[in-house]
């Protein structure tokens, strides 16, 4: 019945996706946007209807950001800087809105707004790839920030948090001080400063640039943003649950829509890895299930990884410690996925909101795509909270 519900499903999905690249190809944004949000409302975790949908966004923001540049060139307006700046950020133009905050201090640099907005863009890819020059980037942006505005509280909690994240205990107790002069009665403000207060130490001798290469070496925070007491974009992002996961994972190994998966989180750990049990994968005969007749695949579930460089594991591993690197290093965006195919089957390995997905099946009937497709949109409902059925 599973099956039957997942076929129907996939041609609607394509019914939705076919409505909406038809209106987009016609030039009718508003119809076609309309279209994308309906099938999302049925497919919320359909990445295609989310790219479409970007695809329309971005066109539908051309003329205002042909506007606001027009304004910069014109007049220099710090209001169009920031304007513009926001609206790549709404359209996920990252590395747009990067080059607008670095000409916006070119031609305001004795603004505070360009070196919060850079610093606060690099801490987020500091957070997301965990590379030390990301960090240092941030780190002097929103110190520079600090400096030209001595009453700023922004900058201040975002050093705070980028200390308290890479464990710098020295420096995060002088930010601390420097929040409670500006502002200690801010109810906002408090939590952050009983949390300052717990791990901060005047006699530390850590070394920001050592904690930041640390960081790097060891491919893990300190601490993760998930644990800063105020809320933002690096802490709302929804952590998979872990059991729900594992219950997830091995379902869809058993239920032969992929015969492995490996799940590690972002700072490399493992969560999870599911695969066929030897003699399953070698053919022995399976179990029947209780109600009789149907056949179901052993499998063996692991949350620790002994043999790191082997198999489908050593892939990911590999993936996530150097591909998603690259791919920031030459500007190619942020990983998202790649795929293998060869006599062993299909291999995909991607990012499914805050971890590092390795799926493989060894038909080597089907498409690398959809045995994706099936397997993110399961993981990424769990990360949301939606349902697995």
């Amino acid at each position: 019945m599973g099956r039957i519900t997942d076929l129907f499903a996939s041609r609607s999905l394509e019914a939705a996706l076919k409505r909406a690249r038809q209106r987009l190809a016609a030039g009718d944004f508003d119809n076609a946007l309309r279209a994308v949000d309906a099938g999302l409302e049925k497919f919320p975790e359909a990445e295609a209807l989310r790219e479409i949908q970007l695809t329309i966004r971005r066109v539908q923001a051309r003329s205002g950001m042909q506007d606001l540049k027009r304004r910069i060139a014109e007049s220099k307006n710090a209001l169009a800087f920031e304007e513009l700046i926001k609206l790549y950020y709404e359209v996920d133009m990252l590395e747009e809105a990067r080059r607008t905050a670095r000409a916006y201090h070119e031609a305001h640099p004795d603004k505070d707004s360009p070196h919060l907005l850079l610093g606060e863009m690099y801490l987020q890819t500091f957070f997301e790839d965990l590379q030390a020059r990301d960090a240092h980037m941030a780190h002097d942006h929103l110190l520079r920030a600090a400096r030209l505005n001595q009453s700023a509280v922004k900058p201040r909690l975002l050093l705070a948090e980028l200390y308290y994240c890479v464990g710098a205990a020295k420096a995060l107790h002088v930010v601390g001080r420097a929040l409670e002069r500006i502002n200690s009665e801010d109810d906002a403000i408090l939590p952050v400063l009983e949390a300052i207060a717990a791990v901060g130490d005047p006699n530390a001798t850590d070394s920001v640039d050592g904690l930041f290469a640390k960081v790097e070496v060891d491919g893990k925070l300190s601490r993760e943003p998930t644990a800063w007491p105020l809320r933002n974009r690096r802490n709302r992002d929804a952590q998979l649950r872990e059991e729900r996961t594992m219950t997830l994972v091995q379902r869809m190994v058993r239920d032969s829509i992929a015969d492995e998966i490996v799940v590690l989180r972002r700072n490399g750990t493992p969560l999870v890895h599911a695969q066929l049990e030897a003699q399953e994968s070698d053919s022995a005969e399976p179990t029947e299930a209780p109600s009789g007749g149907k056949r179901r695949r052993r499998v063996s579930l692991h949350t620790e990884m002994v043999d790191e460089a082997s198999g489908l594991v050593g892939v990911v591993r590999t993936v996530a410690r150097t591909i998603s690197q690259q791919a920031r290093e030459f500007d190619l965006g942020a990983f998202k996925r790649c795929a293998i195919e060869g006599p062993f089957g299909h291999v995909v390995v991607g990012r499914v909101s805050n971890v590092i997905t390795g799926v493989h099946r060894a038909s080597r009937s089907g498409e690398s795509t959809r045995l994706w497709e099936r397997v993110a949109v399961k993981l990424d409902g769990a990360t949301h909270g939606g349902s697995s059925a």
